[in-house]
């Protein structure tokens, strides 16, 4: 008859659903201490009905994970994890499981691990101050998440973060910290400071949103006023520096202190540095465009040529500039006698 011979399976067999982790997915991703990131799934076999737990293993290992959540519908298909613990993770071991709540073999689990990892905040400095050689500035940091030591550097152009501050790692219980801008720190106006994990330079750190100044100083000590020098005769100008990565200065002078005449009289470009044993200036002949004229409102200006509008100094006073007069006749050893001419 139809139908006959036929055969059953030997034993009942069951049907069941299906799990299938779609966020955490295939790529590695990374989720930050403290952030919100959703968790995606897709179900067969299950109703809304069902209801499925989530699971997290720091390490891949689901012996040892922890339960998110419980009771999620399973059709729902997604779930905000919120906020992201601080599991942080050296590797890309961490996972996600979805399983039923009830049948712990029905569940699917991320394919790929994926990191946590902390946040690091720059707080100070953050853009906009100007601070100079010697004084303190504060480094002030926290973190989303256990950190750990971190490094700090920083740029001069906005771009490579090549000088470090005191060559070391800094402890979380340093922050802030008060750091006193040595003599030999980068100069300029594109600074920007750089908090680095260590350990994970490239990829857990902060910057300053914005740009901030470090200056050196320049000091004129000679001539700083009411000095009277001639013409034609050579004089040293000194000064004093801090800042031992300052480059080239330039010396200008003004002959009416600046009213009208704003240091537009150039000296010339010298090395900072030089300003200990001075340079050496042949007086010019100021007067020779007005003979008549008392040029006694001389000034001089330093100016540092990385920072025209920032590091410089002008002499405290005025000085004076006078002809010279030198005698001719009578030489020396010269005999005249009386009524001569």
């Amino acid at each position: 008859t139809v139908g006959s011979p036929y055969d059953d399976s030997d034993q009942a067999f069951t049907v069941k659903g299906t799990v299938n982790v779609q966020r955490p997915g295939d790529e590695v991703e990374t989720f930050q201490v403290g952030a919100s990131e959703w968790i995606n799934w897709t179900v067969a076999g299950l109703t809304n009905a069902d209801l499925v737990k989530i699971k997290f293993a720091r390490y891949g290992d689901f012996n040892s994970s922890t339960t998110l959540t419980s009771a999620e519908n399973a059709t729902n298909g997604t779930w905000l994890w919120s906020p992201i613990p601080d599991d942080t993770t050296v590797t890309n071991t961490a996972k996600i499981r979805v399983e039923h709540a009830s049948d712990s073999s029905v569940g699917g689990e991320s394919v790929s691990g994926f990191y946590i990892k902390p946040i690091l905040y720059l707080i100070t400095p953050n853009g906009g101050d100007t601070a100079y050689i010697g004084q303190n500035l504060t480094l002030n940091w926290t973190s989303s998440g256990t950190v750990g030591n971190v490094y700090i550097n920083y740029t001069t152009d906005n771009n490579n973060y090549t000088y470090s501050v005191e060559g070391r790692a800094f402890t979380p219980g340093e922050s802030p910290y008060n750091w006193t801008i040595p003599a030999g720190a980068g100069l300029g106006s594109q600074v920007k400071f750089k908090v680095m994990k260590v350990g994970d330079e490239a990829n857990i750190f902060d910057t300053s949103n914005d740009t901030l100044t470090i200056r050196g100083i320049l000091n004129i000590t000679q001539p700083d006023g009411d000095e009277v020098w001639e013409v034609n005769t050579t004089k040293l100008i000194k000064w004093n520096r801090v800042g031992t990565a300052m480059g080239n200065i330039q010396l200008r002078y003004t002959t009416d202190n600046a009213t009208l005449d704003d240091y537009t009289h150039l000296i010339g470009n010298y090395s900072s540095g030089a300003g200990a044993s001075g340079v050496e200036w042949d007086v010019p002949n100021v007067m020779a465009a007005n003979p008549g004229q008392v040029y006694n409102q001389i000034r001089l200006k330093i100016l540092s040529l990385d920072d025209t509008t920032g590091t410089y100094d002008t002499s405290n006073k005025t000085f004076s500039i006078i002809p010279r007069f030198m005698v001719t006749a009578p030489l020396e050893n010269e005999t005249y006698a009386v009524n001569d001419t």
